[in-house]
């Protein structure tokens, strides 16, 4: 059964773009379209932490599933591990 995310909860997941080559090969590539991530992508990251091409992700959250396509974690649940709690906190990365 499809139980697509509202338009409102994909708005406010953030976006970065890449600026660079170096910084496109340390993500890797988009497990929605397995295409290598360039330099001038945007990717979304999802409450996981896992990064996807904007629109792949997008497709994915409106047309199929409110859930991580790598992971299947629910989009409106926010996982703490030591990095969101970083970030929550302003504390140095773990």
């Amino acid at each position: 059964m499809k139980v697509p995310a509202s338009e409102d909860k994909i708005a406010k997941l953030p976006r970065d773009v890449i600026t660079s080559a170096e910084q496109a090969a340390r993500e890797g590539k988009c497990s929605v379209c397995q295409l290598e991530y360039e330099k001038g992508d945007t990717l979304m990251t999802l409450p996981c932490g896992h990064k996807f091409h904007e629109d792949c992700v997008t497709q994915w959250l409106q047309n199929y599933s409110k859930k991580c396509p790598y992971c299947k974690e629910d989009v409106y649940m926010y996982k703490l591990n030591c990095h969101s709690l970083d970030r929550l906190l302003c504390l140095p990365p773990c």
